[in-house]
């Protein structure tokens, strides 16, 4: 009997048999340490971002308080959706396509697809900005309720101009897998924005927030534009107007549908920002936004990183339903071994997370935080099911999905608020999440795409478990600490112990 302890085959002679099993686990891995290197370069620079992010809010807290924030949100809310509807969300089909011709061998496709994404995101975010200053009275009063003044809105096109073509630049990194490129261009981005946003706040004061909002996609137009050039060099891909064209059309024609699936997704936190600025005023919108802004940074990491490397390689297997559904379990199980001390950690420590990073005056945040913490465990789950559906291009359930996600937040703190007051943001985005999961878990289990094992069955239990555990003895002073602490340091020594048994395989 063979040291595995199973008997071999008297059909399979053992010397072909064994090398597959080990085959097997060198593939296995080979593709942790590949989803744990990308998370270790994504997360650096999302550490960057996130620090970045955090001194900018300090730094606008303590000149401008809570309104400044708010602000701030609501500026950068409207620079990235109104990016998404003009980049028409050539940017998924662009890291597809790119990735594909990687798969294959093809060195000319690459250049092609950067051209057709630089000239298509030169059109039509030049068309956006545009719009945008043409009727900025209108959107003034539609969007921000008069609270902004029209100017504003007319110099908030110049940061969608650099979004759409930076993150056009971004995404043809992504397909050709420059995972650090696109670490350095986040980093570079995030402390020249933070520069820009100090000098622009302390000498202006609530004007340099607009200021402070336009540098952060204005910077990284910059560094994307030197790290594309330096991949590819200059642009000499080969290509007739008519092959051009083509190439645009076949980009936009699926982009369209993750354009508007994404920017679900975008609007949504504007949509709330709008109602709680219209309802509770907008000391309430910067309650929100301090909580939001922790819950969505914190977790950029395993996100981002699931972004940037979980998609292009779906991508290449995608009619290949045994090889996604392996990819996906090891990504969703790596992914809540990286979450789950972070998000104990943050339900422990939330009001001393909130006051370090903005300040006492934002003691309310603490509580919708700490709803929202609990929805990220199954939106990390949420996560990994849709990128499956978005890399098999399944446009039409992906939409379904995205849009019951944002029926249900948005409904749920439209009713809420009168019902849990503020913490209808943070109850909402739970629930959501959880309606999320099994919406997009009936669409996937239909078809047999993925089969989640066992144990990222019961890692995802036991953390929510675990997670409403430590925020409902949270408030008791003394025992609440002590006790989220410890459950903190147990998933850290966990966490760690699979990873390094998985590598050992």
């Amino acid at each position: 009997m063979p040291r595995g302890g199973a008997p071999e085959s008297p059909y399979r002679p053992a010397h072909v048999r064994r090398p597959v099993l080990r085959s097997r686990k060198v593939a296995h891995r080979g593709c942790m340490r590949q989803i744990l290197k990308a998370s270790a370069i994504m997360g650096g620079s999302s550490l960057a971002t996130i620090l970045a992010g955090i001194v900018r809010a300090k730094i606008i807290a303590l000149l401008l308080g809570p309104s400044g924030v708010g602000l701030l949100g609501l500026y950068r809310s409207f620079i990235t959706v109104s990016s998404t509807v003009a980049g028409l969300g050539i940017n998924a089909p662009g890291i597809s396509t790119i990735a594909d011709a990687r798969a294959r061998g093809d060195e000319e496709v690459p250049g092609q697809v950067r051209v057709a994404v630089e000239t298509c995101s030169a059109i039509v975010s030049l068309a956006g900005a545009i719009i945008l200053v043409v009727f900025r009275e209108p959107l003034s009063r539609v969007v921000f309720g008069g609270a902004v003044e029209a100017v504003t809105v007319g110099w908030l096109g110049l940061g969608v101009m650099a979004m759409v073509v930076s993150v056009g630049q971004v995404a043809i990194l992504n397909g050709l897998r420059r995972l650090g490129d696109m670490a350095l261009v986040a980093i570079f981005s995030a402390v020249a924005s933070v520069l820009v946003a100090f000098v622009a706040v302390w000498r202006f004061g609530e004007t340099g927030v607009l200021i402070a909002a336009v540098a952060i996609p204005v910077t990284a137009l910059g560094a994307s534009s030197y790290f594309v050039v330096r991949a590819l060099g200059a642009p000499r891909a080969a290509l007739s107007r008519q092959a051009l064209l083509k190439l645009i059309v076949r980009l936009v024609r699926p982009g369209v549908v993750f354009m508007v699936t994404a920017l679900i997704s975008l609007v949504v936190p504007l949509i709330i920002r709008v109602i709680l600025i219209n309802r509770l005023g907008v000391h309430a919108t910067g309650y929100f936004e301090a909580a939001w802004g922790i819950s969505m940074l914190y977790l950029g990491f395993i996100l981002q990183a699931m972004g940037t490397d979980y998609f292009p390689r779906l991508s290449e297997v995608s009619t290949d339903r045994a090889r996604i559904n392996s990819i996906f379990n090891e990504q969703v199980e790596a992914s809540l071994l990286l979450a789950a001390p972070a998000i104990v950690g943050m339900l422990t420590l939330s009001p001393l997370v909130i006051s370090v990073l903005y300040s006492g005056a934002f003691a309310e945040s603490v509580e919708i935080l700490r709803w929202q913490l609990l929805g990220d465990i199954p939106k990390v789950v949420g996560w990994s099911m849709s990128i499956v559906l978005a890399a098999q291009t399944r446009q039409l359930e992906f939409f379904v999905v995205e849009m019951v996600w944002a029926v249900t937040y948005v409904v749920t703190l439209y009713v809420g608020l009168d019902v849990w007051g503020l913490e209808a943001t943070g109850i909402g985005f739970l629930l959501s999440y959880i309606v999320y999961v099994v919406c997009i878990w009936a669409v996937l289990h239909r078809t047999g795409t993925i089969k989640p094992k066992r144990r990222v069955l019961v890692l995802t239990g036991a953390l929510f478990l675990i997670g409403a555990a430590v925020s409902a003895v949270a408030p008791i002073e003394g025992w609440g600490l002590g006790i989220g602490l410890l459950c903190t340091a147990g998933l850290a020594a966990y966490s760690f112990r699979t990873i390094v048994n998985h590598l050992r395989r």
